[in-house]
């Protein structure tokens, strides 16, 4: 990737150009570049592009395309293997990045940054939430400016559920944290499960978490009061599964004091996706209502995500078994109605990450299980009041990733994005991506990886031609 200022031609601002080039040897798209042309250009001056053995491109009005551009490489959060990654955004562009770090005894550990709209992130140092294993985690914010962690720590002989708060520095990005409050106490049906935990905010004052019970494989949801970073004791866990079997537990508040939790159903035929609703009072008093299937054709649904545009309306993503899929449904009361669901993938995908750009567009990402080299991609999706229409499919990197999660940044057109990865092609490193939404890009295919490009402009009618 490159970014420099080019001189003035005949009186003509040529203005910063940001080039996305993927580079490799092996994979299919290995070589593709996307170059993003200021609009103050646009329309006044064609531009070339040159590469030795690639021949000329000559930019037309009508061959520029619109997309998802990466304007400089990723960030690193962390330099170990890293799982069960989350991130969310605060506001202000501040981001917390959670996961557990696997070159570090599987320590739970969080760290925030504030994202440049450019690509860069100014990080604060890497606190630990949890000094010991840590499997699963679910991560959601407060506030502008606090966050709250709920995880299983696997380092307690119960494999007890947790939660813990912090506060992020907005000069700094330093992270203070409260102390950790154990959410469950061990009893049989009281202890957490590895395949699944996630937590929201239903009201002011009300963490919510749900989770999997080791004991008996159901889904439980259990709530706490808060003040500042101080989690009080919390109420009566909940049942919302009865069948057991629960796994890939999402949730997210639909309406003040209400929550939706959307999990895999393992114990009915093909583990379909299956969402519940509650009410979470005050005082963290949970009461939920039936269980919902919300799968067209049963198949096993994992990697699940959930996010409320709007009040009593839910959307969700999901991999349908191979391919990923999205769907939302309307609430009445504690009572979900799916709608039709829409496949956005064609080839065999993993780890969907759910980002909402507004009330009616979102973005997927992904990895791409049939690409040669496993790469993240992003798709976008529109919903018309309950109606989804797929867009198009970019990719996010060159190397393997696992574990994609995003969320959206704060910029004027409501499309930045931050996407966190485990680079499987860097020993699983965590890192993020930051990207924009362009619709005058340039769209340059190349023969060979890294090709060196030669631009200038020219008044020719717009052409593409091949050596």
């Amino acid at each position: 990737m490159a970014s420099r200022n080019y001189n003035r031609i005949k009186g003509h601002p040529f203005e910063k150009l940001d080039i996305v080039r993927y580079t490799g040897t092996t994979a299919a798209l290995a070589n593709d570049m996307q170059l993003n042309k200021p609009s103050s250009v646009f329309k006044k001056l064609p531009l070339a592009i040159h590469a030795a053995g690639e021949g000329v491109y000559i930019e037309d009005n009508d061959t520029l395309i619109e997309g998802y551009n990466f304007p400089i490489a990723e960030a690193v959060v962390e330099a170990g293997a890293v799982t069960y990654q989350k991130m969310v955004h605060l506001g202000d562009n501040i981001i917390v990045a959670a996961f557990v770090d696997g070159g570090d005894s599987s320590k739970g550990k969080i760290r925030a940054g504030k994202a440049g709209l450019g690509g860069t992130v100014s990080w604060g140092d890497v606190a630990v939430f949890n000094n010991a294993a840590t499997t699963d985690i679910g991560l959601c914010k407060v506030n502008s400016t606090t966050y709250a962690v709920t995880y299983c720590d696997d380092g307690d002989a119960n494999d007890l559920l947790s939660a813990r708060m912090g506060t992020v520095s907005t000069t700094t990005y330093a992270i203070t944290q409260g102390d950790e409050r154990q959410l469950t106490t061990g009893a049989a049906g009281d202890t957490a499960k590895t395949t699944g935990t996630a937590c929201c905010i239903p009201r002011t004052g009300v963490l919510f978490v749900a989770y999997v019970s080791a004991a008996d494989t159901k889904g439980y949801g259990v709530a706490a009061t808060f003040s500042g970073t101080t989690v009080a004791a919390p109420g009566t866990v909940v049942e919302f599964d009865g069948g057991g079997d629960a796994k890939e537990v999402s949730c997210c508040s639909h309406d003040t004091g209400d929550v939706t939790v959307v999990y895999q159903e393992g114990s009915d035929a093909n583990d379909p996706i299956t969402a519940c609703c509650g009410t979470v009072s005050a005082a963290g008093i949970i009461v939920f209502g039936d269980e919902v299937s919300m799968a067209g054709t049963a198949a096993a649904a994992t990697s699940i995500s959930c996010v409320s545009p709007v009040a009593d309306l839910v959307v969700f993503t999901w991999i349908d078994s191979t391919f990923v899929h999205i769907n939302c449904c309307t609430i009445s009361g504690t009572t979900p109605t799916k709608k039709t669901e829409l496949e956005l993938t064609a080839a065999a995908s993993l780890t969907p990450g759910l980002i909402m750009l507004g009330k009616e567009k979102f973005a997927v990402v992904f990895e791409n299980d049939a690409h040669t080299n496993d790469v993240a991609q992003v798709i976008l999706a529109t919903l018309a009041t309950t109606t989804f229409t797929a867009g198009s499919t970019f990719q996010v990197t060159e190397a393997s990733t696992q574990g994609t999660v995003g969320c959206q940044l704060d910029d004027p057109d409501n499309d930045a994005i931050a996407i966190f990865f485990d680079d499987a092609g860097a020993s699983n490193a965590g890192k993020i991506l930051i990207g924009h939404y362009r619709y005058d890009l340039i769209d340059v295919r190349s023969n060979v990886a890294s090709a060196k490009y030669v631009l200038w402009t020219t008044p020719t009618p717009g052409r593409k031609r091949k050596a």
